[in-house]
């Protein structure tokens, strides 16, 4: 029946995230270990603030993971704030996404009145 095909697709997708948080974790310690510790610091903060934000800077500074300097930076704010360059957008802003999915979904929920995550897939 389509409930019981909704909860096992919920599952796979759940037990899916669960994994790319796992691979997430490895590739930060992974990070550590290799001498690349600002990043992973950075990923880590990111992974570990239920609220944070990013917003684009048309300024110069310079990135706190790579050192350069670059014109266009990313601020984000959760309980520290960090400027990196914007090119790292995409990949900081999913990282957040993925590892807050519960979060936006229960968000969702109370916005729209509807608590059947049954729609959501993720492959």
């Amino acid at each position: 029946n389509d409930e019981s095909l909704a909860q096992r697709d919920l599952l796979m997708s759940l037990e899916f995230l669960e994994e790319l948080r796992k691979h997430v974790d490895a590739t930060l310690d992974s990070c550590e270990r290799s001498g690349f510790s600002a990043i992973a610091k950075l990923c880590r903060d990111i992974v570990n603030s239920p609220l944070c934000t990013f917003e684009t800077l048309q300024q110069w500074g310079v990135c706190a993971v790579t050192g350069r300097t670059v014109n266009r930076m990313l601020l984000i704010n959760n309980d520290t704030e960090h400027t990196v360059d914007d090119n790292l957008a995409q990949f900081l802003i999913s990282l957040w996404s993925v590892s807050h999915f519960e979060l936006i979904e229960s968000a969702r929920a109370q916005v729209t009145g509807d608590d059947d995550i049954k729609h959501v897939h993720i492959y």
